[in-house]
């Protein structure tokens, strides 16, 4: 589970770890202040639980570290810091996240770029949905059964324009639509007068390109 900071409450990590999921929370001194503190403490007693990779070109550095045992509401978390740095040694971003599971040498960037993907989540997913012509909002209907069925139509939709714009199907998207504008228009038209028969074959994979 890839959760932002206001998932970071002892209820939402306590019911992951009772379903046997792991889970990684953005980590910030703000929302959890105390356990922040604690967490810096022990970054200064484990100097060796660190990494830095150079990036390509030497354009600068990613650097990460990491610390277990981190006790929080009876719970045992682990922390992983990230910096990535210019050639200069300027601080260009940084992240923290708290992990479900322990952290060593052997799995440590696998944890950190697992747990950057929340990233993807929000521009790539709720950045969309909100900003892309998908107009989500918070309040569509009082009626929450009504609220979950656009909802899912929505989602659906948003399915759709990733199979066509990242897949193989994007190849041949532009000469027959041009834009996803009129892509939807002639959907829409589509589905309006023109029902899928009832006996229409199944369709093939669908690979997305992750370029």
């Amino acid at each position: 589970m890839l959760l932002d900071a206001l998932y970071a409450d002892q209820n939402v990590l306590r019911g992951a770890f009772e379903n046997q999921w792991n889970v990684a929370v953005t980590f910030l001194d703000t929302d959890m202040p105390a356990l922040w503190a604690e967490a810096q403490r022990l970054l200064l007693l484990s100097p060796g639980q660190s990494a830095t990779l150079t990036l390509p070109k030497g354009e600068g550095t990613h650097e990460i570290r990491w610390i277990n045992d981190l006790e929080y509401e009876g719970m045992m978390l682990s922390a992983i810091f990230q910096v990535e740095r210019d050639k200069a040694g300027n601080i260009l971003r940084q992240f923290a996240h708290l992990v479900g599971r322990p952290i060593d040498s052997r799995n440590a960037w696998k944890v950190a770029t697992a747990s950057r993907l929340r990233w993807r989540c929000e521009n790539e997913g709720f950045n969309v949905l909100k900003n892309g012509g998908f107009a989500l909002e918070h309040v569509y209907s009082h009626n929450p059964v009504a609220a979950k069925g656009y909802l899912l139509l929505m989602l659906s939709a948003h399915l759709f324009q990733q199979l066509l714009t990242r897949g193989r199907l994007g190849t041949v998207f532009k000469d027959a639509f041009g834009t996803l504008l009129n892509y939807g228009k002639k959907m829409l038209t589509a589905l309006a007068s023109e029902p899928l028969p009832p006996d229409l074959d199944p369709p093939g994979q669908i690979r997305l390109c992750t370029s």
